[in-house]
């Protein structure tokens, strides 16, 4: 880490907590952060926020270079979440016609995926 990003981590205007503070808030199930309703449009969501997201942090990159190395991670990691959702999405909809359902209650390891 050069010194320039530490100066500029130590002078970020972020407030810090205060005791009073709480981080996490008891909130009954399905509620909260649930902005949609359906499980559909939910999904909808996240690949479209996932894709923005890359999108805006290599615009961010491309409007100030000196910030590139922090924001590549980041971007590539939007960008594979949305495939996946995407891959997911096609799993869910074209699965069952191809005689395969989806079941994502058990995870499996990208690795174990690759080996199919």
């Amino acid at each position: 880490m050069s010194q320039a990003d530490i100066d500029e981590t130590e002078t970020s205007s972020l407030p810090w907590p205060s005791l009073s503070d709480r981080v996490f808030v008891k909130a009954p199930p399905f509620s909260g952060a649930w902005v949609a309703n359906r499980a559909d449009e939910r999904l909808f969501r996240m690949i479209k926020g996932f894709q923005e997201s890359g999108d805006l942090l290599v615009s961010e990159s491309e409007a100030e270079p000196r910030r590139a190395q922090n924001l590549v991670y980041p971007a590539v990691f939007a960008y594979r979440q949305c495939l996946k959702l995407h891959l997911k999405y096609l799993l869910v909809e074209f699965g069952p016609w191809a005689g395969e359902a989806p079941d994502f209650r058990h995870a499996r390891s990208e690795s174990a995926l690759v080996e199919m």
